[in-house]
């Protein structure tokens, strides 16, 4: 996940009420939330000038997902590598979503990359028929460079660039209870947050 913050800017924000008229016709029941579930405001409406891209309980995910589980069913059935949704299309498609010049405008933005998790789960267990070391390495080698393709298109616009992981797997069967970060500026000190620290700081940085 990467959070950015920039002040004093315009905002351009989309509604999903297409979504949720769908929803309503067909008597769709979703197993994943989204925006349109919560009762209280999230950071994205607490920072008016703020954009979330495919961001897991924030961002409508019905449609990615069925093409995902699409995915896993082709691979059962012979007809394409396991990943080919991810790496041919989802992940290359979050990419142009993020690089452009238009969200250079916002005060928070926030994206999601799912490759790295999908990845690690399907290449990196040696107790599945999946596992590829190869596949991580080239994954670490890629993932570096984004990042440091991220740096150099937004630096000069955002005064803080988080790179963050949910929790990481250091084991094949734990997670730790901490999240991973990396900032260009100190945010916690020698404290390690957790995952939810970043709420409060988020709001505290954009206030500034």
């Amino acid at each position: 996940m990467i959070f950015f913050r920039r002040k004093n800017l315009y905002n351009r924000k989309g509604l999903f009420r297409v979504w949720k008229t769908f929803e309503t016709l067909s008597d769709l029941k979703r197993t994943h939330p989204d925006k349109l579930d919560y009762d209280q405001p999230t950071v994205f409406e607490r920072i008016e000038n703020s954009k979330a891209i495919a961001v897991p309980g924030y961002n409508p995910q019905g449609l990615f997902l069925g093409s995902y589980w699409r995915d896993l069913k082709t691979r059962e059935n012979g007809r394409k590598e396991h990943g080919f949704y991810w790496d041919v299309y989802e992940h290359h498609r979050r990419k142009e979503q993020l690089f452009s010049e238009v969200n250079k405008w916002y005060d928070f933005l926030m994206c999601h990359l799912h490759r790295t998790d999908h990845h690690q789960h399907q290449y990196g267990d040696p107790s599945i028929s999946t596992y590829d070391e190869e596949k991580l390495q080239d994954l670490y080698e890629e993932t570096d460079d984004l990042a440091g393709r991220i740096v150099g298109f937004f630096e000069e616009d955002y005064d803080y660039i988080i790179f963050m992981s949910d929790h990481g797997l250091p084991t094949e069967k734990e997670h730790n209870e901490n999240a991973f970060y990396s900032c260009n500026k100190e945010l916690f000190g020698d404290e390690t947050p957790h995952i939810t620290d970043f709420h409060d700081k988020i709001l505290e940085l954009t206030e500034k």
